[in-house]
């Protein structure tokens, strides 16, 4: 059997330290009650947030809600995407501050969006795309962007996503533009006529 990873390890004891308080606070943010049950909101600690969109436990940090970001393969995308979310690999863990404006972070920067999706080729339906939080209140449906610039990559070839939020919307646009690197088109001289 191989050793478990850090996350894992940090995604045991945080599951393991699970309380009624904790439960309670997630659900009253908004959290569906079967991403509790199925260990997707794994609990409520103390981070901190650093300036490259990861986290790190702090016991004098804020408050965070802890979301175990899992895979059915190496990316978002999967015959099953309900089921990856809730019982997949588990790729990294995602924290979600208490306060608002509920900033979001990973542990060890190894992914940007939580949720998966649909093989693109086999599905051309539009994708739900949300903030984190958004995303547990909508029981893990579509997709919950962590960090709007990692996530540019993740969505090229998506046909249609369908935004909740429209600070969101632009920020990912931004992202996805500012990532294809487009050339600068010049016609020749002798070609203009």
């Amino acid at each position: 059997m191989a050793p478990a990873s850090t996350i894992e390890v940090e995604w045991f004891a945080l599951r393991d330290a699970l309380d009624n308080v904790q439960i309670e606070e997630m659900l009253r943010l908004g959290v569906d009650g079967d991403l509790i049950l199925y260990g997707v909101a794994v609990g409520v600690t103390r981070v901190s947030f650093d300036a490259w969109g990861t986290y790190q436990p702090d016991e004098f940090g804020e408050r965070a809600m802890i979301v175990a970001v899992r895979r059915g393969g190496l990316d978002l995308e999967t015959p099953d995407p309900i089921g990856a979310t809730l019982y997949g690999d588990l790729a990294d863990l995602a924290a979600v501050a208490i306060e608002p404006p509920h900033r979001a972070a990973v542990r060890l920067g190894l992914v940007s969006i939580g949720g998966c999706i649909e093989p693109r080729l086999l599905s051309p339906r539009r994708v739900d795309v949300r903030s984190v939080l958004a995303w547990l209140r909508a029981g893990g449906e579509g997709l919950g962007v962590i960090d709007p610039e990692g996530a540019a990559a993740e969505l090229l070839g998506v046909r249609e996503l369908r935004f909740h939020d429209v600070a969101l919307a632009h920020a990912v646009n931004d992202a996805i533009r500012a990532s294809l690197h487009l050339p600068m088109l010049v016609v020749a001289e002798r070609a203009a006529a």
